[in-house]
């Protein structure tokens, strides 16, 4: 009797460790099938932002000179004004052949500035980073000279960040409301004002402007470049 009741342990115990194996092999089971769900997820999700994420200027890695050149045309034939035209048509054709020898984003910089003016007109242009920095850096305010009620607003171009545009509409702003009683005339200098940024320009004089539309334009693609 003794015996039997130790051989019936035993054999419970054995039943207990093969069960506890099978909920380990269970669970490594389905552990594996939702880590690989999840790795072919992550996989999915790299492969859509590196295939459309340009198309929002969101990259993972910064593209070869060449996918960037091939990017940037594809932005100008999407966006550009004169694209319906026979000579982008042929532009385009040339530049991506083109684009398949460039060694650097400089080299393809050279190209995309030569056709983009055929996409986008004369007044389109590649804006770098390091440009913009520069353009930052020289950030000229307007000036105002008020002689005897004859006010003179002269307001230069404009390429700088948010902080600077605030303060560029405000200088302007701030002397309309506070000498408004003072003021006779008012002359909106832009000489030598070669564009850029026109939205702090014009609210700077907007409590001037009256109500209505202000202005209407067709946008053309400008390309920055926003990695070495």
């Amino acid at each position: 009797m003794t015996i039997i009741l130790v051989l019936k342990l035993k054999f419970s115990v054995f039943k207990a460790f093969i069960f506890q194996k099978e909920i380990i092999l269970y669970m490594k089971k389905w552990f594996t099938i939702i880590a690989s769900t999840f790795a072919c997820f992550i996989l999915a999700v790299i492969m859509v932002i590196y295939i459309y994420g340009p198309n929002i200027n969101f990259y993972l890695l910064p593209p070869s000179p060449e996918r960037y050149g091939k990017i940037a045309i594809k932005k100008m034939n999407t966006y550009g004004y004169f694209t319906n035209s026979k000579a982008w048509q042929k532009t385009e054709k040339k530049a991506l052949v083109d684009m398949h020898s460039v060694h650097n984003y400089d080299e393809a910089d050279a190209i995309l500035q030569k056709i983009i003016k055929v996409a986008g007109g004369k007044h389109s242009q590649i804006v770098t980073t390091k440009q913009i920095t520069t353009e930052t850096e020289h950030y000229e305010e307007p000036t105002i000279i008020n002689d005897n009620g004859l006010v003179t607003i002269h307001e230069p171009q404009f390429q700088g960040n948010t902080q600077q545009a605030n303060e560029y509409a405000n200088r302007i702003n701030d002397f309309l409301f506070k000498d408004k009683h003072e003021i006779k005339s008012i002359i909106i200098d832009l000489s030598n004002n070669n564009g850029g940024d026109m939205a702090p320009m014009i609210l700077g004089v907007s409590s001037i402007i009256p109500d209505g539309n202000i202005l209407s334009f067709f946008p053309t693609m400008v390309p920055v470049r926003e990695y070495p």
